[in-house]
């Protein structure tokens, strides 16, 4: 038993002042072994030894057997037990507030960690509630700092070997040097300033649980003390590969154990406090991957990404499925057998057929149920969309064959297709031909009058958008380029659908006779 203050040893002194600084003790403000110190009535000299959990006596206050005088624990003299050496007396010591009086700085920060990760309890019940918060902070900043350190020359070392293997490759450059040092420090930085937030959050959460839940022992300083000590713990994320997936979980443990000791709490109470902010984070992460990934998954669809079991989000005159469309109808190679139906491409290309739906429309039951409507041959977009190639083919074949001879223009789904008489593949690069339209993006909800924006795919491969308000004037000059061609006009797209596809007097076919160069005004 020494003065915390002076380290003198107090042992066989009667009164309560160390007699080499004068601070004033008490016996009880020590812990000792078990069975290794004797209580001496300051009366007559008799013996007594503790028995208690930190070595007190059991009860503290009592009247002496021999001499029968009320004494209590505090007025004693003590002394080691015999043949028990001072240091055996000890309880565990807080290494961390003996350095510079009996540790130095490293002795007493290594084995502060190791008491961190393997008896945070024990680390706690050390450390005295007055012993403050700026001893417990400091110690901390060099454990995480520290962490921190290592992380980024790992980084470092990390993306050094993958610029020198590109230098050695010829792709390296002036300036790596300064690249790689700022990567270090940025990912040190980042983390020591992530694991820090994590720290007051949760003292400031975990505290406010432990008073609204029944109180605590101490204020919100030594909850703050458990948890800063407790972080000496996360060395395990030191470990190369999975340290720093799972050692930190080796902190969160070690802080419920050591709020539990410092606040005097149940177990389950201290791991609601320490629990609180890093499940909040965890469950916050894993959402925000889970949008992230459905997000991607989402613009794989739009972007013809999508499977037949996926769930499109492309909207109604969106440019990237008109592209998709046109770049089907584009890709019949044989210009002897044209597309005549548009289910033909999608049999014959990976080409999706939720392009053809507008998935933003939860009119008439909604996506699915409006595509369960939508008849391609015997049988229905959604069906088809599941069945086997050759199914495809020929429920393909027998919705072309459904199409009258002189179709100018028909419906599948959200979109109306104004291919049939065009060949692209004959019409010659830079004519203005390649400015007829192949696909209009008009769902079916638009035949009611709602108005958004429409996208049109054109013979020469490129899409272009335009306000459905301006769909009038569109048409017009549209149907003015296709009478230059001598195709007859386009209706309008409201007025065709499944059962009612547009038709001429005879059969549609483009007319390259009557071609102009773009941008020639000459013609009428």
């Amino acid at each position: 038993m020494r003065c915390k203050n002076c380290d003198y040893p107090l042992w066989q002194i009667s009164a309560r002042l160390c007699p080499e600084c004068g601070a004033p003790f008490k016996p009880s403000d020590y812990e000792f072994t078990l069975n290794s110190v004797r209580f001496c009535c300051p009366h007559c000299e008799q013996d007594y030894y503790g028995t208690g959990p930190t070595g007190h006596l059991v009860p503290r206050s009592f009247n002496c057997v021999r001499c029968s005088k009320p004494i209590d624990m505090d007025e004693m003299v003590l002394l080691p037990t015999e043949g028990v050496q001072e240091h055996q007396t000890e309880a565990d010591r807080q290494p961390w507030l003996e350095r510079g009086v009996r540790r130095g700085f490293f002795s007493a920060f290594f084995a502060t960690t190791g008491y961190a990760l393997v008896k945070p309890g024990r680390l706690l019940r050390a450390t005295p509630p007055q012993s403050g918060a700026w001893a417990a902070t400091w110690f901390m900043l060099c454990s995480l700092g520290g962490l921190a350190l290592v992380y980024g020359v790992f980084m470092l070392l990390f993306f050094g070997l993958i610029t020198g293997a590109a230098a050695m490759g010829g792709g390296g450059g002036p300036g790596g040097g300064a690249f790689l040092l700022g990567m270090g420090a940025g990912w040190a930085g980042g983390a020591l300033v992530f694991w820090l937030l994590i720290l007051v959050l949760s003292t400031l959460v975990g505290h406010g649980i432990l008073r609204i839940s029944g109180g605590c022992a101490h204020g919100l300083g030594r909850t703050w003390q458990a948890l800063c000590y407790a972080s000496g713990a996360n060395v395990a994320s030191a470990v190369p590969c999975l340290g720093a997936y799972f050692g930190w979980i080796w902190w969160i443990v070690g802080g419920c154990v050591a709020l539990k000791e410092a606040q005097k709490v149940h177990g389950g109470r201290a791991a609601l406090a320490v629990l609180a902010v890093p499940v909040t984070v965890i469950l916050l992460a894993i959402g925000g991957y889970a949008a992230l990934i459905y997000s991607v998954f989402s613009a794989a669809s739009s972007a013809n990404m999508g499977g037949p079991f996926g769930t499109p989000t492309v909207v109604a005159g969106s440019s990237a499925r008109v592209a998709n469309l046109t770049r089907a109808l584009r890709g019949q190679k044989t210009p002897l057998t044209p597309i005549t139906h548009i289910a033909e491409a999608i049999a014959a290309s990976p080409t999706a057929v939720y392009d053809l739906m507008d998935t933003g429309d939860t009119s008439n039951g909604g996506f699915w149920t409006r595509m369960n409507a939508v008849p391609i041959g015997s049988t229905n977009l959604s069906t088809f969309v599941s069945m086997p190639a050759a199914q495809q083919r020929a429920e393909a074949r027998s919705a072309a064959a459904a199409l009258p001879a002189n179709t100018i223009a028909y419906r599948v789904g959200d979109t109306v297709l104004t291919h049939p008489g065009i060949d692209a593949h004959s019409i010659p690069p830079g004519s203005r031909a390649e400015d007829l339209w192949l696909v209009i993006a008009w769902s079916e909800h638009l035949v009611s009058g709602t108005f958004q924006t429409i996208a049109v795919g054109h013979a020469g491969g490129r899409t272009s958008t335009f306000a459905a308000s301006m769909m009038p004037a569109e048409l017009a000059k549209q149907n003015a380029l296709r009478a230059d061609y001598g195709l007859p006009p386009i209706p309008d797209p409201a007025t065709i659908t499944h059962d009612s596809p547009a038709e001429a007097d005879e059969p549609p076919m483009l007319d390259l006779r009557k071609d102009r160069p773009k941008g020639d005004d000459d013609n009428p």
